[in-house]
């Protein structure tokens, strides 16, 4: 929900295993908390896996060109990490051609200066506000370092929730 009173903002790389395990749950906090939580999601690529930063340029290039299909994107790259860290590229294309993208157009937004920009602002903000690796939450002002078990997290939305009615 766009006016959900909690935003979790995921600092994270598409090449982590423990990342692909947070995402899971970050889907099953939105679930459990619909109208509560909102997600944003925040590239912080490896800078020792190429496939990283190569993986963050194609999905955030979906995220401009066709946002209404972009999360499918960005889930079934998630989803396919060890697709992506075995085919490269190849699996990349082939997951946005299933998905109905333009490859043509998606390659060259891929290597555009909308998406560099985007990502190496995405990294700037992270290193400004110390994020020590991936994946890193933050829910409101609540930082969540590395994956947590379900209960946690919806421990710290629910925390966050109840700051926010706090403040009213």
């Amino acid at each position: 929900a766009e006016d959900a009173p909690v935003t979790i903002v995921a600092y994270s790389d598409y090449t982590c295993p423990y990342c692909a395990d947070a995402a899971e749950t970050i889907h099953q906090v939105l679930a459990a908390r619909k109208s509560s939580a909102r997600f944003m999601f925040k590239n912080y690529p490896r800078r020792d896996q190429p496939l990283a930063r190569l993986a963050s340029e194609y999905v955030t290039a979906a995220f401009v060109l066709e946002p209404e299909k972009a999360w499918a994107y960005h889930d079934a790259v998630v989803a396919g990490q060890m697709r992506l860290l075995k085919e490269g590229e190849g699996f990349l294309r082939a997951e946005a051609l299933s998905l109905g993208f333009n490859l043509q157009k998606l390659g060259s937004e891929a290597k555009g200066r909308k998406v560099k920009s985007i990502i190496d602002e995405d990294i700037a903000e992270a290193m400004e506000i110390g994020v020590p690796g991936t994946p890193f939450h933050m829910v409101n002002n609540l930082s969540v370092r590395g994956g947590l078990p379900l209960p946690a997290f919806l421990e710290a939305v629910d925390t966050a929730l109840a700051a926010t009615k706090g403040k009213k």
